[in-house]
């Protein structure tokens, strides 16, 4: 779908909805979130003796739908899983006990007893392992947060994101964020973990507001 069938804010709106957000965060937390999940990431490598980025991957895949405190332990158990000799059936079953996309617990089986990224695809899950790997890099992840914030329209269900999922118009957003991060001396997944902490603070208040449901917020990057 193109970015003018879908009338997209001009990209110095974007920034400045990002740089407004940041502003009013007051002390924006995530600071140093990237680099310590790499290192735990690090860690499950060498537990589980694959490449460290083997593990980003699975965690990115499983990503969507999934709640972050749930992310690297849900990868965790489905590697421990597979480390102790699970058949089919006992997968299943670690299936029903974990958030998220059953078709992206099966991608993350098939990477991990493979060892193969044939599996491994879409820019947002991309662009959150590349992140991880490498929390200096010049990716954006832009994921549902990021762009509700983009928008500036937090009553989105999931199913009007997907909207917003190609690969031109996840990098139309990706542009004023890497550009506000230069303007303000931050690694661009610096600046993306302290905005996806405001995104939901914000959509907080609008949808409580509106009266709608309002999510959890997650704020376990205090560092």
């Amino acid at each position: 779908m193109s970015k003018r069938k879908l009338s997209l804010p001009p990209q110095f709106v974007i920034k400045a909805r990002f740089e407004q957000a940041y502003l009013d965060a007051g002390s924006p937390t995530g600071h140093y979130w990237y680099q310590i999940q790499n290192l735990v990431l690090a860690d499950m490598a060498t537990e589980f003796n694959v490449p460290i980025e083997l593990v980003a991957e699975v965690v990115a895949v499983l990503s969507p739908a999934l709640r972050w405190p749930m992310n690297i332990p849900s990868a965790r158990r489905i590697f421990e899983a597979i480390a102790d000799g699970a058949n089919i059936f006992d997968l299943v079953e670690l299936f029903k006990t974990i958030s998220g996309y059953n078709a992206n617990k099966v991608k993350a089986v098939l990477m991990i007893v493979t060892g193969s990224s044939v599996w491994f695809n879409g820019p947002k899950v991309k662009a959150f392992a590349e992140n991880l790997l490498n929390p200096y890099s010049v990716v954006a992840t832009i994921d549902r947060h990021m762009i509700r914030l983009a928008l500036f329209d937090f009553t989105m269900s999931d199913n009007d994101l997907s909207k917003y999922s190609s690969v031109d118009i996840i990098e139309y957003f990706a542009a004023p964020l890497r550009e506000l991060a230069d303007d303000l001396g931050l690694y661009v997944a610096e600046l993306q973990a302290y905005l996806w902490v405001a995104s939901q603070e914000i959509s907080a208040v609008v949808r409580e507001t509106l009266g709608l449901r309002v999510y959890t917020i997650q704020t376990n990057l205090s560092f």
